[in-house]
């Protein structure tokens, strides 16, 4: 517990006396001649030094020690030579060096009274109460300059602990790992990125879907309302989403369970180098084939130098109750499909297409599913990603088809964002997203529209901008965040996953394109001709159930594997981000991210400023006190450095004074001779030194 005593002393000549007013404190309980049961220990470093140079204080050196001196005095009324009398037997009788010199210190300080400072002790004998500062010590000069080194560390250490400093660095240090952080997990992505998603998120194992479908009672549909499924294997079969407790969630899925009896299913899948995902996309169709009349899966594979075309291969021969149409290039000039195309993620450069070859690609596939399978046996077409290699969600592609089996149906695609460390999720595929344009949200389109024109035309950048765009991504995740349970309206939209009717495709005559410049995602394009009414042929009837519009189904769900992200990933994805230049997009994203860091830090650091400052005020009222008083309550350890009120700390600092009044009492028991007078006397003139000198404890 720190103890400062601070005092005015006056000569005959008007000139103050001046005590130092840096705490003393006494740290070990054998020294001679102190009773151990009133020795404090307090810890004795340069903070002390470093509170008053940077608040104000005057502060100088004492030639002896070496140590700077608070010069700040406080004067009391009751000034004299009987008070510096009284002041130096008090302070010489704490000296253990002092025995048998009392009386001539008083004598001494009784005749003459020059200017004068004390000095801390030495550091060096941190126990010898000789140091400690009377009024008959003698007058010391003090340079006025103080220690440039020391008072150069002082400032910076105060400046480093102010709150608005402890606002930018921690501004500037989340503004710089968040970015840093999210690079790191997509060059390498894994669930120690995520470390929270293991809590509340949860990717399906797909392994165990086609034994569960299995179990389930596809005929008398009618009669058993959970399909003969426990409760779990429906949460399994549905990523989570759908209950055989609610009951609209098993009607949904019974109606989207009569469309695929009725109907079949062309799966349409494209693969490059995918062999680890190929057992995951098997066991996605065999857990839907046993609900459609007919499925086929339809493979384009190109350029694989992992065994890709061989496992798709295997896999033909082995079907069984569906087919598995491995596509030819005959017509490219490689049955094998050996193009020797350079993956689109492995062209550096600015002016690269982001989108590569993939609108020609989808095409081939597209003409070749519309040349091959008709419209009476396959009433729709499953366009899915291979690559990210994670569950289809049964149940919520049946419930796609019961809630509306006419309508263009995205899957509600999630994905841990990177840089989070598992604590945020948003919707999947933003390049691929356009809203409905209305009054609610145009303002936000035309701020997403000037950042993307931000980029020049023809860069990836262009590309990027759907993923990077703050305003992009507020419009999905609001839309994400508003329909929990029905599906809501978008122009385009993919996430991973997206179920099309084969006749409208057909009837629409839709085709995958990369945009004007090249860099727009392929999706958009056959998205938009495929709900263009403009385009649906007349007077055909089979146009009555086309649908100017596609739907996000939040019953159907997806969630993306964190240590499987879509995209470019590893030695790619740190090549491809290496080979772009920065630009005008990356400096208004991140100073977009640091003001938010800015305001946001700004207001927790003043909510908790303001919590520290309501309760070092209210521990401060006769309220608190009262409570404190009948509870026990020891104000010094509520607030540090003690509660001050009418100068005097009224709390167990006045120990201090005790304590040192005991030991000065003490050592003129044993040294009755020192004192020059009756021990009773001077107990009783020291124990009020306190109030007619004024000496009070200093908070510092």
């Amino acid at each position: 517990m720190h103890s400062h005593f601070e005092e005015s002393l006056e000569s005959p000549h008007g000139e103050n006396a001046v005590l130092d007013s840096r705490p003393f404190h006494v740290s070990n309980p054998n020294i001679e001649n102190v009773p151990p049961a009133i020795v404090t220990a307090i810890n004795d470093d340069e903070d002390d030094w470093c509170h008053e140079y940077t608040h104000g204080v005057d502060s100088s050196f004492s030639i002896e020690s070496g140590l700077p001196l608070a010069t700040n005095t406080i004067s009391d009324e009751n000034k004299g030579s009987g008070d510096t009398h009284e002041s130096s037997s008090l302070l010489n009788n704490l000296s253990p060096s002092s025995s048998g010199s009392s009386s001539s210190a008083k004598s001494q300080s009784s005749n003459s009274s020059p200017k004068m400072k004390g000095h801390r002790r030495s550091r060096s004998n941190p126990h010898n109460f000789s140091s400690i500062p009377t009024p008959t010590m003698k007058a010391q000069q003090h340079p006025t300059s103080p220690r440039s080194a020391q008072n150069g560390r002082c400032l910076l250490k105060n400046w480093t602990h102010s709150l608005s400093t402890v606002i930018l660095l921690h501004t500037a240090l989340i503004s710089t790992i968040i970015p840093l952080v999210g690079l790191l997990s997509t060059a390498a992505p894994s669930w120690s990125w995520h470390v929270a998603a293991m809590f509340f998120y949860t990717v399906q194992d797909t392994s165990y879907l086609p034994s569960v479908v299995k179990n389930m009672c596809l005929d008398g549909v009618d009669d058993k309302n959970d399909l003969c499924l426990k409760n779990d294997e429906w949460r399994e079969l549905s990523n989570g989403l759908l209950s055989s407790y609610n009951p609209k969630d098993v009607a949904t899925v019974k109606e989207g369970l009569k469309v695929a009896k009725e109907g079949g299913l062309v799966i349409n899948v494209m693969a490059r180098d995918v062999v680890n995902a190929v057992p995951t996309l098997i066991d996605n169709v065999e857990s839907l084939y046993p609900f459609f009349k007919k499925l086929s899966v339809v493979v384009f594979e190109n350029d694989s130098v992992d065994g890709t075309r061989e496992k798709f291969l295997d896999w033909r021969e082995h079907a069984v109750g569906y087919t598995v149409d491995v596509m030819s290039c005959a017509e490219e000039g490689s049955v094998d499909c050996h193009l020797g195309h350079i993956h689109r993620y492995d062209k550096q450069g600015d002016s690269e297409s982001a989108i590569g070859r993939m609108a020609r690609y989808r095409n081939m596939v597209l003409d070749y599913i519309l040349n091959r399978y008709n419209d009476d046996d396959y009433t729709h077409m499953l366009v899915m990603d291979i690559d990210i290699a994670i569950s289809i969600s049964p149940f919520g592609l049946l419930h796609s088809l019961g809630k509306n089996p006419y309508a263009p149906t995205i899957t509600r695609g999630i994905m841990m964002v990177p840089g989070t460390l598992g604590t945020l999720y948003t919707p999947y595929d933003f390049s691929a997203f356009r809203p409905i344009i209305n009054n609610d949200n145009r303002n936000v389109r035309r701020w997403h529209d000037w950042f993307c024109e931000l980029a020049p035309i023809g860069t990836r950048w262009r590309n990027n901008c759907d993923v990077m765009s703050p305003f992009n991504q507020m419009h999905m995740v609001a839309l994400d965040t508003e329909y929990l349970s029905e599906p809501y309206p978008v122009a385009s939209s993919f996430h991973g996953a997206t179920i099309y009717p084969l006749k409208q495709v057909r009837k629409t005559e839709a085709r995958y394109d990369d945009g004007s410049d090249g860099q727009r995602c392929e999706h958009i394009g056959f998205n938009f001709m495929v709900i263009d009414e403009s385009r649906w042929p007349e007077h055909d009837p089979d146009t009555a159930s086309f649908k100017n519009q596609m739907y996000v189904n939040p019953k159907w769900t997806t969630n993306l594997d964190p240590a499987r992200p879509g995209g470019p990933t590893g030695k790619r994805f740190a090549k491809l981000m290496m080979s772009q230049q920065l630009n005008s997009q990356c400096l208004f994203l991140y100073s977009i991210t640091t003001i938010c860091h800015l305001l946001l830090t700004t207001a927790v650091a003043l909510f908790i400023a303001g919590l520290v400052k309501g309760w070092d005020a209210f521990v401060k009222t006769e309220m608190f006190r009262r409570f404190a008083a009948i509870a026990g309550v020891n104000v010094a350890d509520v607030l540090p450095g003690g509660l001050k009120m009418d100068r005097v700390r009224k709390n167990t600092g006045d120990d201090d004074v005790s304590a040192l009044l005991a030991m000065a009492m003490e050592i003129d028991d044993e040294n009755p001779s020192s004192s020059g007078g009756s021990n009773t006397a001077s107990s009783d003139e020291e124990s009020c030194l306190i109030a007619r000198q004024g000496v009070h404890i200093s908070p510092y």
